[in-house]
Protein backbone atom coordinates (compact mmCIF):
# COMPACT_ATOMS: atom_id res chain seq x y z
CA UNK A 1 0.00 0.00 0.00
CA UNK A 2 2.76 2.17 1.05
CA UNK A 3 4.59 1.50 -2.77
CA UNK A 4 1.50 2.39 -4.34
CA UNK A 5 0.92 5.92 -2.07
CA UNK A 6 4.46 6.65 -3.27
CA UNK A 7 3.78 5.98 -6.99
CA UNK A 8 0.85 8.10 -6.84
CA UNK A 9 2.94 10.90 -5.21
CA UNK A 10 5.60 10.71 -7.79
CA UNK A 11 3.23 11.16 -10.27
CA UNK A 12 1.76 14.10 -9.36
CA UNK A 13 4.67 15.86 -8.80
CA UNK A 14 5.26 14.81 -12.54
CA UNK A 15 1.69 15.97 -13.88
CA UNK A 16 2.33 19.69 -11.24
CA UNK A 17 5.40 19.85 -13.19
CA UNK A 18 4.70 19.78 -15.97
CA UNK A 19 1.60 22.21 -16.17
CA UNK A 20 3.45 25.19 -15.34
CA UNK A 21 2.55 28.78 -16.96
CA UNK A 22 3.87 29.08 -20.78
CA UNK A 23 4.87 31.76 -22.22
CA UNK A 24 4.07 33.71 -25.39
CA UNK A 25 5.76 31.91 -28.38
CA UNK A 26 8.88 33.93 -29.73
CA UNK A 27 8.81 33.95 -34.01
CA UNK A 28 11.73 32.93 -35.34
CA UNK A 29 13.92 35.43 -36.45
CA UNK A 30 13.93 34.33 -39.96
CA UNK A 31 10.48 35.09 -40.61
CA UNK A 32 10.99 38.56 -39.04
CA UNK A 33 11.21 41.21 -41.64
CA UNK A 34 14.13 43.95 -41.35
CA UNK A 35 13.39 47.25 -40.45
CA UNK A 36 12.22 49.61 -43.74
CA UNK A 37 14.93 52.36 -44.20
CA UNK A 38 13.92 54.07 -47.10
CA UNK A 39 9.85 55.47 -46.58
CA UNK A 40 9.79 58.34 -48.83
CA UNK A 41 6.50 60.43 -50.02
CA UNK A 42 5.40 63.15 -52.10
CA UNK A 43 2.83 65.81 -51.45
CA UNK A 44 0.58 67.38 -53.88
CA UNK A 45 -2.28 69.40 -53.47
CA UNK A 46 -5.01 65.85 -53.62
CA UNK A 47 -2.79 63.43 -51.45
CA UNK A 48 0.37 61.96 -49.58
CA UNK A 49 1.69 59.39 -51.88
CA UNK A 50 4.19 56.56 -49.27
CA UNK A 51 6.65 54.43 -51.03
CA UNK A 52 9.13 51.81 -49.65
CA UNK A 53 10.50 48.68 -50.74
CA UNK A 54 9.46 45.56 -50.02
CA UNK A 55 12.70 44.02 -47.44
CA UNK A 56 14.89 41.50 -49.17
CA UNK A 57 16.22 40.03 -45.77
CA UNK A 58 14.55 38.62 -42.57
CA UNK A 59 17.04 40.56 -39.37
CA UNK A 60 19.21 37.62 -39.15
CA UNK A 61 20.30 38.40 -42.66
CA UNK A 62 18.39 35.38 -44.23
CA UNK A 63 16.08 35.42 -47.42
CA UNK A 64 12.38 36.58 -46.61
CA UNK A 65 9.10 36.36 -48.74
CA UNK A 66 6.79 35.43 -46.29
CA UNK A 67 5.45 39.12 -45.36
CA UNK A 68 1.85 39.23 -45.75
CA UNK A 69 0.79 43.15 -45.59
CA UNK A 70 2.34 46.30 -44.54
CA UNK A 71 0.89 48.66 -41.85
CA UNK A 72 1.01 51.68 -42.54
CA UNK A 73 0.24 53.85 -38.69
CA UNK A 74 -0.50 57.71 -39.07
CA UNK A 75 -1.17 60.44 -36.53
CA UNK A 76 -2.52 63.57 -36.49
CA UNK A 77 -1.77 66.49 -34.87
CA UNK A 78 -3.03 69.95 -34.47
CA UNK A 79 -0.02 72.31 -35.35
CA UNK A 80 -0.30 74.07 -32.11
CA UNK A 81 0.10 70.41 -29.80
CA UNK A 82 2.96 69.15 -32.12
CA UNK A 83 6.28 69.07 -30.62
CA UNK A 84 9.67 67.81 -32.78
CA UNK A 85 11.21 64.89 -31.10
CA UNK A 86 8.44 64.22 -28.77
CA UNK A 87 6.66 60.38 -28.37
CA UNK A 88 4.29 59.53 -31.53
CA UNK A 89 0.87 58.37 -30.97
CA UNK A 90 -0.72 56.88 -33.83
CA UNK A 91 -4.21 57.35 -34.06
CA UNK A 92 -5.21 55.53 -37.41
CA UNK A 93 -3.92 52.68 -39.21
CA UNK A 94 -3.92 50.88 -42.70
CA UNK A 95 -3.14 48.06 -44.51
CA UNK A 96 -0.99 47.38 -47.71
CA UNK A 97 -1.73 43.70 -49.07
CA UNK A 98 1.92 42.23 -50.31
CA UNK A 99 0.93 38.84 -50.74
CA UNK A 100 1.47 38.98 -54.52
CA UNK A 101 4.05 41.19 -54.28
CA UNK A 102 8.09 40.06 -54.49
CA UNK A 103 11.43 41.19 -52.29
CA UNK A 104 12.65 44.28 -54.10
CA UNK A 105 10.07 45.74 -55.56
CA UNK A 106 8.33 49.24 -54.33
CA UNK A 107 5.45 49.40 -52.42
CA UNK A 108 2.86 52.42 -52.87
CA UNK A 109 0.25 54.26 -50.36
CA UNK A 110 -1.88 56.98 -51.16
CA UNK A 111 -3.47 58.83 -48.70
CA UNK A 112 -6.44 61.72 -48.77
CA UNK A 113 -7.03 62.20 -45.52
CA UNK A 114 -5.23 65.25 -45.27
CA UNK A 115 -6.01 68.89 -43.38
CA UNK A 116 -3.92 72.18 -43.84
CA UNK A 117 -2.77 73.25 -40.34
CA UNK A 118 -2.34 69.64 -38.96
CA UNK A 119 0.94 68.04 -38.49
CA UNK A 120 1.30 64.50 -40.19
CA UNK A 121 3.86 61.41 -38.78
CA UNK A 122 3.87 58.28 -41.09
CA UNK A 123 5.56 54.85 -39.88
CA UNK A 124 5.35 51.67 -42.02
CA UNK A 125 6.23 47.79 -40.39
CA UNK A 126 6.45 44.48 -42.44
CA UNK A 127 3.62 42.08 -41.16
CA UNK A 128 4.88 38.19 -41.33
CA UNK A 129 1.85 36.61 -39.21
CA UNK A 130 0.39 37.00 -35.67
CA UNK A 131 3.02 39.18 -33.95
CA UNK A 132 5.47 38.75 -36.22
CA UNK A 133 6.67 43.07 -36.62
CA UNK A 134 9.39 44.45 -38.28
CA UNK A 135 10.98 47.38 -35.76
CA UNK A 136 9.53 50.77 -37.28
CA UNK A 137 10.41 51.96 -40.36
CA UNK A 138 12.06 55.52 -40.83
CA UNK A 139 9.08 58.19 -40.74
CA UNK A 140 7.59 60.96 -42.69
CA UNK A 141 6.71 64.20 -40.70
CA UNK A 142 5.70 67.33 -41.85
CA UNK A 143 3.41 70.26 -41.58
CA UNK A 144 0.19 70.28 -44.41
CA UNK A 145 -0.09 73.44 -45.87
CA UNK A 146 -1.83 75.51 -48.32
CA UNK A 147 -1.19 74.06 -51.77
CA UNK A 148 1.43 76.00 -53.77
CA UNK A 149 0.29 78.00 -56.92
CA UNK A 150 0.75 76.45 -60.01
CA UNK A 151 2.96 77.69 -62.94
CA UNK A 152 1.68 80.11 -65.73
CA UNK A 153 1.91 81.06 -69.06
CA UNK A 154 3.39 77.82 -69.96
CA UNK A 155 4.42 77.89 -73.65
CA UNK A 156 5.74 75.73 -76.14
CA UNK A 157 7.97 76.74 -78.86
CA UNK A 158 8.57 74.31 -82.19
CA UNK A 159 12.02 73.42 -83.56
CA UNK A 160 12.84 70.67 -86.04
CA UNK A 161 12.83 67.46 -83.64
CA UNK A 162 12.65 69.21 -80.38
CA UNK A 163 10.64 71.52 -78.06
CA UNK A 164 10.85 73.66 -76.20
CA UNK A 165 9.15 75.07 -73.18
CA UNK A 166 9.05 78.37 -71.03
CA UNK A 167 6.91 79.31 -67.79
CA UNK A 168 6.31 82.23 -65.20
CA UNK A 169 7.95 81.25 -61.85
CA UNK A 170 5.45 80.12 -58.68
CA UNK A 171 5.60 83.01 -55.47
CA UNK A 172 3.04 82.10 -53.55
CA UNK A 173 0.82 79.19 -51.94
CA UNK A 174 -2.87 79.42 -52.57
CA UNK A 175 -3.27 81.24 -49.08
CA UNK A 176 -0.99 83.69 -50.53
CA UNK A 177 1.99 83.06 -48.40
CA UNK A 178 5.28 83.52 -50.36
CA UNK A 179 7.50 80.31 -51.58
CA UNK A 180 11.42 80.32 -52.54
CA UNK A 181 13.61 78.35 -54.01
CA UNK A 182 11.46 76.00 -55.79
CA UNK A 183 12.40 73.51 -58.74
CA UNK A 184 9.60 72.32 -61.73
CA UNK A 185 8.85 69.11 -63.16
CA UNK A 186 7.67 68.88 -66.69
CA UNK A 187 4.72 66.47 -67.15
CA UNK A 188 4.41 65.18 -70.89
CA UNK A 189 1.41 63.25 -72.57
CA UNK A 190 0.18 61.83 -75.80
CA UNK A 191 -3.46 61.62 -75.44
CA UNK A 192 -3.69 64.94 -73.16
CA UNK A 193 -4.62 62.36 -70.35
CA UNK A 194 -1.85 60.54 -69.22
CA UNK A 195 0.84 62.64 -67.96
CA UNK A 196 4.11 61.37 -66.58
CA UNK A 197 7.73 63.11 -65.76
CA UNK A 198 9.94 64.12 -68.12
CA UNK A 199 13.79 64.27 -66.94
CA UNK A 200 14.16 65.45 -63.74
CA UNK A 201 12.92 68.56 -62.20
CA UNK A 202 14.80 72.06 -63.28
CA UNK A 203 15.56 75.03 -61.33
CA UNK A 204 14.65 77.82 -64.50
CA UNK A 205 11.89 78.36 -65.87
CA UNK A 206 12.42 76.45 -69.01
CA UNK A 207 13.25 73.02 -70.94
CA UNK A 208 13.96 71.72 -73.63
CA UNK A 209 12.47 68.14 -74.78
CA UNK A 210 14.29 66.65 -77.93
CA UNK A 211 13.32 63.26 -77.52
CA UNK A 212 9.92 63.78 -79.85
CA UNK A 213 9.21 63.28 -83.37
CA UNK A 214 8.36 65.40 -86.28
CA UNK A 215 4.68 66.22 -86.85
CA UNK A 216 3.58 64.51 -84.01
CA UNK A 217 1.48 66.15 -81.49
CA UNK A 218 2.68 66.43 -77.71
CA UNK A 219 0.76 68.13 -74.80
CA UNK A 220 2.32 69.11 -71.92
CA UNK A 221 1.94 70.16 -67.88
CA UNK A 222 4.77 72.03 -65.55
CA UNK A 223 3.97 71.15 -61.76
CA UNK A 224 6.14 73.34 -58.88
CA UNK A 225 8.51 71.17 -56.59
CA UNK A 226 9.46 71.86 -53.51
CA UNK A 227 11.73 69.76 -51.31
CA UNK A 228 11.67 70.71 -47.32
CA UNK A 229 13.13 68.37 -44.79
CA UNK A 230 13.03 65.48 -46.98
CA UNK A 231 9.71 65.81 -48.41
CA UNK A 232 8.37 66.68 -51.92
CA UNK A 233 5.79 69.06 -52.16
CA UNK A 234 4.27 68.80 -55.59
CA UNK A 235 1.69 72.12 -57.05
CA UNK A 236 -1.09 71.77 -58.78
CA UNK A 237 -0.52 71.33 -62.87
CA UNK A 238 -0.35 74.04 -64.91
CA UNK A 239 -2.84 74.73 -67.74
CA UNK A 240 -1.95 72.34 -70.79
CA UNK A 241 0.06 73.65 -73.50
CA UNK A 242 0.50 71.67 -77.52
CA UNK A 243 2.80 71.51 -79.29
CA UNK A 244 4.04 69.80 -82.41
CA UNK A 245 7.62 69.86 -84.28
CA UNK A 246 8.01 69.98 -87.62
CA UNK A 247 10.82 69.29 -90.29
CA UNK A 248 12.17 72.88 -90.76
CA UNK A 249 15.30 71.51 -92.66
CA UNK A 250 14.82 71.85 -96.89
CA UNK A 251 16.37 68.86 -99.01
CA UNK A 252 19.66 69.28 -100.84
CA UNK A 253 18.42 70.70 -104.17
CA UNK A 254 18.51 68.69 -107.36
CA UNK A 255 21.67 68.87 -109.39
CA UNK A 256 22.53 68.91 -113.60
CA UNK A 257 19.75 70.47 -114.65
CA UNK A 258 19.92 70.78 -118.61
CA UNK A 259 17.66 71.10 -121.25
CA UNK A 260 16.83 69.06 -124.38
CA UNK A 261 14.53 71.23 -127.69
CA UNK A 262 11.37 69.46 -128.38
CA UNK A 263 9.27 71.00 -131.42
CA UNK A 264 7.12 73.23 -129.44
CA UNK A 265 9.09 73.59 -126.43
CA UNK A 266 11.70 72.64 -123.76
CA UNK A 267 12.33 69.27 -122.01
CA UNK A 268 13.95 69.64 -118.49
CA UNK A 269 15.81 66.90 -116.94
CA UNK A 270 17.84 66.81 -113.74
CA UNK A 271 19.24 64.89 -111.31
CA UNK A 272 16.82 63.88 -108.31
CA UNK A 273 18.04 65.33 -104.40
CA UNK A 274 18.99 62.24 -102.50
CA UNK A 275 16.99 63.35 -99.62
CA UNK A 276 14.60 60.18 -98.85
CA UNK A 277 11.99 62.69 -97.83
CA UNK A 278 11.57 64.27 -100.86
CA UNK A 279 8.00 64.35 -102.10
CA UNK A 280 8.42 66.25 -105.53
CA UNK A 281 9.68 69.59 -107.11
CA UNK A 282 8.86 72.92 -108.33
CA UNK A 283 9.72 74.35 -112.19
CA UNK A 284 10.26 77.84 -112.02
CA UNK A 285 10.49 79.94 -115.20
CA UNK A 286 12.24 83.23 -115.59
CA UNK A 287 10.81 85.60 -118.87
CA UNK A 288 12.34 88.41 -120.32
CA UNK A 289 10.68 90.74 -118.57
CA UNK A 290 13.31 89.10 -115.48
CA UNK A 291 10.30 87.79 -112.91
CA UNK A 292 10.51 84.18 -111.52
CA UNK A 293 7.33 82.42 -111.57
CA UNK A 294 6.47 78.64 -110.13
CA UNK A 295 4.97 77.32 -113.59
CA UNK A 296 4.76 73.23 -112.49
CA UNK A 297 5.04 70.90 -109.79
CA UNK A 298 6.65 67.41 -110.05
CA UNK A 299 6.44 64.29 -108.51
CA UNK A 300 9.17 62.80 -105.92
CA UNK A 301 10.14 60.64 -108.19
CA UNK A 302 10.16 63.00 -111.68
CA UNK A 303 13.57 63.54 -113.45
CA UNK A 304 12.04 65.59 -116.59
CA UNK A 305 9.61 68.36 -116.96
CA UNK A 306 8.31 69.26 -120.83
CA UNK A 307 7.49 73.01 -121.24
CA UNK A 308 5.17 72.89 -123.95
CA UNK A 309 3.63 76.26 -123.57
CA UNK A 310 3.05 78.92 -126.34
CA UNK A 311 5.59 81.81 -125.16
CA UNK A 312 6.86 84.45 -127.70
CA UNK A 313 10.01 84.58 -128.49
CA UNK A 314 12.79 85.54 -126.45
CA UNK A 315 14.96 84.24 -123.71
CA UNK A 316 14.08 81.90 -120.91
CA UNK A 317 15.79 80.78 -118.04
CA UNK A 318 14.70 77.33 -115.58
CA UNK A 319 15.47 76.40 -112.31
CA UNK A 320 14.20 73.04 -110.14
CA UNK A 321 13.79 72.93 -106.32
CA UNK A 322 12.88 70.29 -104.17
CA UNK A 323 10.46 70.10 -101.30
CA UNK A 324 9.93 67.37 -98.72
CA UNK A 325 6.74 65.24 -97.21
CA UNK A 326 6.31 67.73 -94.25
CA UNK A 327 3.78 69.64 -92.98
CA UNK A 328 6.07 72.84 -93.42
CA UNK A 329 6.84 71.62 -97.41
CA UNK A 330 10.14 73.18 -96.77
CA UNK A 331 11.97 73.55 -99.94
CA UNK A 332 15.63 73.28 -101.21
CA UNK A 333 17.60 76.07 -102.70
CA UNK A 334 17.09 76.30 -106.78
CA UNK A 335 19.41 74.48 -109.23
CA UNK A 336 21.60 76.29 -111.19
CA UNK A 337 19.36 77.85 -113.91
CA UNK A 338 19.56 77.13 -117.61
CA UNK A 339 18.69 79.26 -120.49
CA UNK A 340 16.67 78.66 -123.36
CA UNK A 341 16.43 80.78 -126.31
CA UNK A 342 12.77 80.76 -128.14
CA UNK A 343 12.73 81.98 -131.85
Amino acid sequence: MKRLWALLLIMTLALVSGCGRKTSPVPPQAVIAAAITDLRSQLDDRAITLTWTYPRLSVNNARIDTIRNFLVHKARIPAADYCRGCPVVYDQGFEVDARKLKPGSQVTFHDKMLEVGYHYVYMVQANSGWRVLSKDSNRIDFLHRHALLPPADLKVGISDSSLSLSWSPVRHRADGSPVAELQYQVYRSLDNKNFSPLCLPVTGLSSIDPSVTNSHTYFYQVRAVQAEQGIITLSRASKTAIGMPLDMTPPVPPTRLGTVGLQGGIQLHWQGSPDADVDGYYIYRQGPEGTWQRIATASGGAITYADLTDLPAGTYSYRVTAFDSGVRRNESEPSQPVSYTKP
